[in-house]
């Protein structure tokens, strides 16, 4: 079997393959040639401006084509809509005069799909087979132009689960599965009622409110994402905090998936802001002379002029030693506001990094705090920045701090991670254990920006110690593990598993100013919302980062290891350390059909690869010996690179960053912020494995009777007639090798096979 021959999998290899840029990838609208020996032509922008009010939605689509040949050309372009759009307006431009278009029913529009993925070689475009189309005649194209086509339509946003869902297709799978150029999403939402939610579950979007009842929503990349449709979902309520849930659950045995959203009020009365103890704790060791320095005096001047008249404060500055602006916690008045900004500014570069004796001082800060009505549960901050490794090892810290009597409950710790020298085990063990989070600033970015950026959202807590009760729905791994805090301007998405289907009261408990408050939603639903795939995706996301932690803190334990390779490989989700590697002298052993074999017999890597180097490093190892040396078979494992390792170095800051990226994501987009073309998929519940260019189903064993068919042939868009089933693992690849039941398998391929099937054959397909 080939999952045999699969079995060596080679972990925690730092592979990180990018998908090129550019090329000829397709987005939602094309723009085919008549000419069908041409490709779609080349789109340099794709922009799509949206208005919602009240539940209907205007879409105002801008795409730009280029031509990049010498030739005038006629073309045809289509435009998959909405599947569940109403149609009630549209209207289609090309390079500013207005033009008819027709509505093709999904019967018609099949022909043109196929016709296109022919001439295109685009598995992806499967995807829209099934699909009303819109199409447009476009004459001329100039050589080497630019094509302009816009197109406006109007839908009805239809309700999912509690909320309302604005969706627009995007998704096209594309060998290449990027945008070339620009890729803009902007939405003007407008409501009636009080905006709660407002939450794109696949693109990582950025939301400006403006009032109780109107946001902007927007979002741009350069080589953007085709992997999933844009969806954006909203919700209205009344009342100070809002609740939203997502829930999906698709067959009765297996556990299924939800998204929980708190939001509140926007326009939340600053009166009520939670009243805190903050402690800013700065590096000002040698490492951090010149831009860095000056950066950091700016960003902790203007974090202090942001605390609130209700707040008390301190700073810590260490570099050998440390010292502090004030010997206890010191009201926020305008003269303790101008004695800091005299101090700030004396700040200066010098001396080691003594990060274990200044972290113990200021939890004892905590300990020492008088227990009085008006402090003992007002949340104590610590803002911690350093850009470089301590004095002691990160575990002797870390233990050390562990037992100091500090109440986790209260304390809130969030790091700024400085440059590429920094202990990550420090600056993220912290942040997690401490409620807090780790943010890390990269060679380049702006310190300054990004800690006045963060301290505008600290300064604002509306409720503290937060804690849900659920219907008995035997919801199990939540992820955040706690809820922390909720800060004005925010919200917070909780992604977990659940057996049970029902709908029923959740209640959560806060502090508001010191004081405990109850909010109450009587009939939240949790169950099957067919269309909320993306939920397994984002709770998956979230789990992986919870194992990688794990690992990072307690070794390569096989159980864990076991578990983030099913992950992984379930819902396409890769991290820095899984890769798969697979010996090509079993493959041609075990596969056996001469025609698959030749395709695999060139070009595979060598069977014992060396480690592959990352620049970076440096630093100590917390996990012992990087390097395994044999399973229970007794094959030997790789020879790690053990700069994946260290706790220092470019390399484990950049999967810190992806981790503290991940610990937080709440959409496909940020679950798959490390993507990259996986050697595993999962298809329907089986094992795919891409060697080469061919996916192959875990399930073909070269035992069988093997049919060969073309891709884009009639035979090829007959077996996804006969067998729909097939159709989620062609449109993946080009070439596919499939086990259809016990006595036949199927190789698709771009230049060999079969174009038509005998009735015979097509008897044996579908039977």
């Amino acid at each position: 079997m080939l999952h045999c021959a699969l079995r060596r999998i080679l972990l925690f290899s730092f592979l990180l393959v990018m998908i090129p840029a550019g090329g000829r990838a397709s987005a939602a609208g094309l723009l085919a040639p008549t000419d069908q020996t041409l490709p779609p032509l080349r789109i340099s922008d794709h922009l799509v401006d949206v208005t919602i009010e009240n539940g209907i939605a205007r879409t105002f689509v801008t795409q730009r084509f280029v031509n990049d040949t010498n030739r005038r050309l006629e073309a045809t372009y289509i435009f998959p809509l909405p599947e569940d759009a109403d149609l009630t307006d549209f209207t289609l431009s090309f390079n500013g005069k207005q033009v008819k278009g027709e509505v093709l029913p999904a019967d018609q529009a099949r022909q043109i799909y196929e016709s296109i993925v022919r001439q295109s070689r685009d598995p992806g475009l499967i995807e829209f087979i099934g699909r009303r189309l819109l199409r447009m005649r476009v004459f001329p194209i100039e050589p080497k132009s630019t094509t302009t086509i816009t197109m406006a339509y109007q839908q009805v946003c239809t309700p999912m689960s509690d909320m309302m869902s604005y969706c627009y297709p995007l998704r096209t799978p594309s060998a290449d599965g990027k945008a070339f150029g620009t890729l803009r999403f902007a939405v003007d939402l407008k409501a009636s009622a009080p905006l709660k939610a407002i939450w794109s579950p696949t693109h990582t979007v950025d939301i400006a409110r403006d009032g109780e009842t109107k946001a902007k929503v927007a979002y741009e990349r350069t080589v953007g994402s085709l992997d999933e449709d844009f969806v954006l979902l909203f919700d209205t309520e009344d009342g100070d905090l809002g609740l939203s849930v997502v829930a999906h659950k698709s067959t009765d045995s297996d556990d299924g998936h939800f998204t929980l959203l708190l939001s509140p009020r926007h326009l939340w009365e600053t009166a009520v802001d939670e009243p805190q103890d903050v402690v800013f704790v700065l590096d000002t060791s040698g490492s951090m002379a010149g831009e860095k320095i000056v950066q950091a005096r700016r960003a902790l001047e203007y974090c202090v002029q942001r605390l609130d008249a209700h707040d008390r404060f301190n700073i810590v500055r260490f570099s050998t030693g440390y010292d502090e602006l004030y010997p206890a916690l010191e009201p926020v008045t305008t003269e303790s506001r101008d004695n800091a900004a005299t101090w700030i500014e004396q700040f200066r570069a010098r001396g080691g990094t003594n990060i274990s004796d200044t972290l113990a001082h200021v939890f004892s800060m905590l300990e020492a705090r008088s227990l009085d009505d008006t402090s003992e549960n007002r949340p104590f901050v610590v803002v911690f920045l350093t850009d470089g490794n301590g004095n002691q090892p990160a575990a002797a810290t870390l233990k050390r701090l562990a037992e100091m009597n500090v109440s986790e409950d209260m304390m809130r710790v969030f790091t700024f991670a400085v440059g590429d020298d920094v202990d990550t085990a420090i600056v993220d063990t912290l942040a997690t254990t401490y409620h807090g989070k780790p943010t890390y600033v990269r060679p380049g970015e702006n310190l300054e920006l990004m800690l006045g950026d963060f301290f505008s959202v600290l300064s604002h807590q509306v409720l503290t110690n937060l804690k849900l009760t659920l219907p008995a729905i035997h919801a199990t791994e939540r992820y955040p593990v706690t809820l922390g805090d909720l800060y004005h301007g925010q919200q917070i998405v909780l992604a977990g598993k659940f057996a049970t289907p029902l709908a029923g009261p959740v209640t959560l408990t806060a502090r508001q100013q010191g004081k405990p408050v109850t909010y109450t939603w009587d009939d939240v639903a949790f169950t099957h919302e067919p269309s909320a795939t993306y939920v397994s995706s984002i709770w998956a996301g979230r789990k992986i980062a919870h194992l990688v932690d794990a690992i990072r803190l307690n070794g390569r334990q096989p159980e864990l290891m076991d578990e983030l390779m099913t992950l992984s490989m379930t819902y396409g989700i890769q991290t820095p350390y899984t890769s798969w590697f697979v010996n090509p002298e079993e493959q041609q052993v075990v596969l056996g059909q001469p025609v698959l074999r030749s395709r695999l017999s060139t070009g595979m890597p060598p069977s014992s690869p060396g480690r592959r180097r990352q620049s970076g490093g440096g630093g100590g190892s917390i996990f012992g010996d990087p390097d395994m040396a044999t399973d229970k078979s007794g094959a030997p494992e790789l020879d790690l690179d053990s700069s994946l390792y260290a706790v220092s170095g470019e390399t484990a800051t950049e999967i810190s960053d992806w981790l503290s990226s991940m610990r937080g994501g709440v959409t496909m987009e940020a679950a798959r912020s490390m993507d990259m073309r996986a050697r595993v998929e999962m298809v329907r519940g089986r094992k795919h494995f891409r060697i080469q260019d061919v996916l192959v189903d875990e399930q073909f064993d070269g035992e069988q009777e093997l049919i060969t068919v073309r891709f884009g042939s009639a035979a090829y868009f007959e077996l996804l007639t006969l067998r729909p089933e097939l159709r989620d693992v062609c449109r993946r690849s080009r070439e596919v090798a499939v086990r259809v039941h016990e006595t036949l398998s199927l190789l698709v391929v771009m230049d060999d096979g079969i174009d038509e099937f005998s009735d015979t054959l097509r008897e044996q397909i579908a039977g």
